[in-house]
């Protein structure tokens, strides 16, 4: 009896690390922000079967504030690219923050499109717009970093 338990256990964990394996998840990158700046924090993903896009997660923690994110341009000097959410911004408390999330989808290539010595993202939501940079004067941030290891031209 113990042996059957054991072996579905383990058939249900296989299986679940089975699925996990199509989407690969990047660590988490920052932007440049100055020390006392809110710093949204991004996560680069991607899945094994559409390698053309990737999907950031885009998280906004604050003591005062929930934040409806609503759309996500990347910019350089020259060229702006612009991303809707597909769903509703989530908004949970976390450790007495107010965790703000929500995910858009990019192409694979953007970082090299927008290849500057400025690169900005720029948050919008009911609160107004977060604006920072990526990339500036040659100082990566870890977000560039991340978009620019998974990207392989």
């Amino acid at each position: 009896m113990n042996k059957n338990v054991f072996f579905m256990l383990g058939f249900v964990l296989l299986s679940g690390c089975a699925t996990l394996t199509q989407e690969n998840i990047g660590t988490k990158g920052l932007p440049l922000c100055q020390t006392n700046e809110l710093c949204p924090l991004m996560t680069v993903s991607w899945n094994d079967q559409k390698k053309d896009n990737f999907n950031v997660k885009v998280s906004l923690d604050s003591l005062y504030h929930y934040y409806d994110i609503q759309k996500v341009i990347f910019s350089n000097d020259k060229k702006s690219y612009s991303f809707v959410p597909e769903a509703k911004t989530t908004q949970e408390v976390i450790f007495n923050l107010r965790h703000s999330k929500n995910s858009i989808v990019v192409p694979k290539n953007l970082m090299a499109d927008l290849k500057s010595n400025a690169i900005s993202i720029n948050i919008h939501t009911d609160q107004g717009v977060i604006s920072r940079f990526i990339y500036k004067d040659g100082v990566e941030s870890s977000i560039y970093k991340q978009f620019t290891s998974i990207y392989v031209p």
